[in-house]
């Protein structure tokens, strides 16, 4: 409610600035001074009228899956891309989507391939696991790749409906895109989506 009021107030104000506009201006010619009083109604106008815009823009919401490699490669360095498509889950920006076995893939390569200590894994994968939707898939639509870990990406994205899967091995998914129509793009190309800078 507090936002519908917001937006009557303004769209009262934009239509008494319309409406002094329209009784100022005649005069204008006879009274050279009033011209700053035409100037503000204008301002108010053009103010009104990108409040309103701002108000009315509908942010995109994206359903994600993340590839492992997505993961690891985030906490091998804080300065990437991979690093800054983490740091805003949970901002409302898009949903990653995990399933159990996805789940404990990102938890068994963390512990492989990284130098991250088990408490900061598991203080990640708590909080990963807290703001995902997660998923039991019951179904197998492989072979689609020639890896069976990219297979189980591949089934939970179809699973949950996703508009992207976000990977470093795009290769590896090109018959994914093909036959299921699910983009895949690294993380840069997704933060460039989101218009996020990397």
């Amino acid at each position: 409610m507090k936002h519908f009021f917001t937006t009557v107030h303004i769209f009262r104000l934009f239509l008494t600035a319309e409406a002094r506009r329209r009784r100022v201006k005649p005069f204008l010619l006879k009274h050279p001074n009033l011209y700053w009083e035409n100037f503000i109604v204008s301002s108010l106008r053009l103010r009104a009228s990108a409040v309103i815009k701002k108000m009315c823009t509908v942010v995109k919401h994206f359903n994600i899956v993340i590839d492992t490699n997505v993961i690891v490669s985030a906490f091998k360095s804080r300065n990437g891309a991979s690093f800054k498509l983490l740091s805003l889950i949970g901002k409302n920006r898009f949903t990653p989507h995990i399933s159990i076995a996805l789940f404990y893939e990102y938890e068994e390569q963390l512990a492989l391939q990284t130098r991250a200590s088990a408490q900061d894994i598991e203080t990640f994968l708590g909080f990963l696991f807290r703001e995902a939707e997660k998923h039991s898939i019951y179904f197998r639509i492989r072979p689609l790749t020639k890896d069976a870990d990219d297979d189980m990406v591949a089934e939970l994205a179809f699973a949950c409906g996703a508009d992207y899967i976000v990977s470093y091995n795009k290769r590896d998914f090109v018959n994914v895109e093909k036959e299921l129509s699910i983009p895949i793009q690294t993380a840069k190309e997704f933060l460039e989506i989101l218009g996020e800078q990397t």
